[in-house]
């Protein structure tokens, strides 16, 4: 090893024993094992980013410093978000991969087709260079099981979500001077009470310019609306992290896409939007444009959002005047949930070694994504650079964003800012978002306050209620199982997009809709998820 290489170590490993013992539970970091290798290794990695971040990852802090610590070069492959699915299911099917899949979200039923098929390699193997990671795992066994396939291996590494209130989701944030001026003390808590709030905020000039038309209610992206309304009319009622099927009252799975609450929920959407109280973008564009909303809410022209925290406001003036909404809004009959609430780790696996990763690299990059996972890890992962863009209170043990990264003189986004340092945001991190580490907004007060309250009405605090983890399924059914719901998700956007528009109307047409939804194999996907159900006593 090169004495230049040896003195850099040092110093890294100095500043690492720099940073102050954690309170938080949680793995230290053995810095004993770095480098990870005495010459340096290239390996190639494709990566979803968002459009709050640069694509070149070589000019970020934290990257930066990986490759110091680890001495291993990322070749970065940067998929735009809005290209995420597209892209990892072209890549998949053809089996051009990279070495490594980072932020590419792949689905538990992806996993177990391709790592069936040897695509993806079994990180099990590698359980005793993997400590950090398999203490969250012990720690927090649904996240094992959502990402232990039924041959028993694991393909790749989930992000594990300790905090409640990183698992709510997205939800409405309101303006304190938009309340008053409708008249509403509090925010709406049913979904009349909302429907006419945003009527009599329909018309007024809030920025102060005419030219731009007032946005009563804006998203990035429809489907956002239609989780947070979901508890509201009764549906998905086991929770986010398993999509397509919720439980009858006899035990039984349902297709909730197809049920008399969905016609209702898509029944309600339809009205907002017909009526000029939903940004019309949100059905202009067929991706996701969270840049979009930012300019619209931090310019005063959005009066009420959804997001996973208020961070669209972050560093505007709009900011102190967040108002955020604390339950869920009341159904029409009665119904009152937070079901837009996920099981403590995500679905997908968000770092996957494959099969093109030379077998001489795959336990270094399995050591490699171990210290993700590790406090020192999530530190830098998620805040940075101590003294730049976070600091550290040692009398209270709290740490913090900096002024820099919250009080962007230029008025960016917080996420913008950061991203210099980190690459987080946008989620599907390989890592563990902990509420004393992760300060993204969903840790905010306003945010916390929204979760504090909607923690009451979540789909285990409903009786006989509970959470579901996705299914696992064989390699030969998860392929089945993945055609179907790719199916599925391609015909749901396409006919939310005609009901709510009005191109389609939501009694003429809802039979056609349904049995369009059967000819994809409706009752064979229920007919699994029915197996699953029998066999893991639900």
């Amino acid at each position: 090893m090169k004495k230049s290489v040896v003195a850099l170590l040092l110093a890294l490993m100095m500043l690492m024993a720099c940073v102050p013992s954690l309170a938080v539970e949680g793995p230290k970091q053995d810095m004993s094992i770095f480098p990870l290798t005495d010459e340096k290794i290239t390996v190639t990695m494709m990566h979803m980013y968002t459009d709050v971040m640069p694509a070149d990852w070589n000019t970020v802090w934290f990257w930066q410093q990986l490759e110091k610590l680890t001495n291993v070069h990322i070749e970065f492959i940067p998929v735009p978000a809005s290209d995420r699915a597209t892209t990892l299911n072209l890549r998949l099917g053809s089996g051009d991969l990279p070495d490594i899949l980072f932020k590419m979200n792949v689905s538990s039923t992806q996993a177990s087709q391709y790592g069936g098929e040897g695509m993806l390699v079994d990180l099990s193997q590698y359980k005793d260079v993997m400590p950090n990671f398999n203490y969250w795992l012990d720690a927090y066994p649904t996240a094992r099981n959502a990402v232990t396939q039924s041959d028993g291996k694991i393909y790749g590494c989930p992000y594990i979500l300790t905090g409640y209130a990183i698992r709510m989701g997205d939800r409405f944030f309101f303006n304190r001077e938009v309340l008053d001026y409708a008249g509403f003390e509090n925010p709406p808590k049913t979904l009349q009470e909302f429907h006419d709030y945003l009527n009599k905020i329909k018309d007024w000039d809030y920025d102060g310019d005419p030219s731009t038309p007032t946005l009563p209610l804006t998203m990035s992206e429809w489907e956002e609306l239609e989780y947070l309304l979901t508890g509201s009319f009764g549906v998905m009622n086991r929770g986010s992290s398993n999509y397509w099927a919720d439980q009858n009252a006899d035990g039984t799975a349902r297709f909730w896409h197809t049920a008399d609450g969905y016609k209702e929920l898509i029944r309600y959407y339809a009205k907002l939007f017909q009526e000029g109280l939903i940004d019309p973008d949100t059905f202009a564009k067929n991706t996701s444009d969270f840049a979009g909303e930012i300019e619209k809410c931090q310019s005063g022209k959005a009066l009420t959002y959804i997001f996973c925290n208020n961070s669209p406001v972050s560093g505007s003036k709009y900011e102190p005047l967040t108002v955020p909404m604390t339950e869920p809004l009341e159904g029409f009959n009665g119904e009152k949930a937070w079901n837009a609430y996920s099981m403590p780790a995500s679905t997908g696996s968000n770092f996957c070694i494959t099969y093109k990763c030379p077998e001489e690299y795959r336990e270094i990059m399995a050591k490699w994504a171990d210290y993700f996972y590790s406090l020192e890890g999530i530190v830098a992962y998620f805040m940075g650079e101590e003294g730049e863009s976070y600091t550290y209170d040692a009398a209270t043990d709290t740490y913090a964003l900096t002024d820099k990264i919250l009080n962007d003189p230029e008025g960016r986004n917080f996420e913008s800012v950061q991203s210099a340092w980190c690459t987080w945001a946008g989620g599907a991190n390989p890592s563990c978002a902990t509420n004393e580490l992760f300060k993204g907004g969903e840790t905010w007060p306003v945010s916390l306050e929204s979760a504090a309250g909607l923690i009451n009405y979540t789909p285990d605090k409903q009786e006989g209620g509970t959470v579901w983890a996705p299914f696992i399924f064989s390699s030969d059914v998860a392929s089945e199982v993945s055609s179907m719901t790719t199916d599925f998700d391609t015909y749901l956007g396409e006919w939310v997009a005609k009901f709510v528009t009005g191109e389609k109307d939501v009694d003429a047409d809802w039979d056609e809709y349904v049995a369009g939804f059967n000819a994809l194999g409706v009752d064979d996907y229920l007919a699994l998820i029915n197996e699953k159900i029998e066999a893991l006593g639900l």
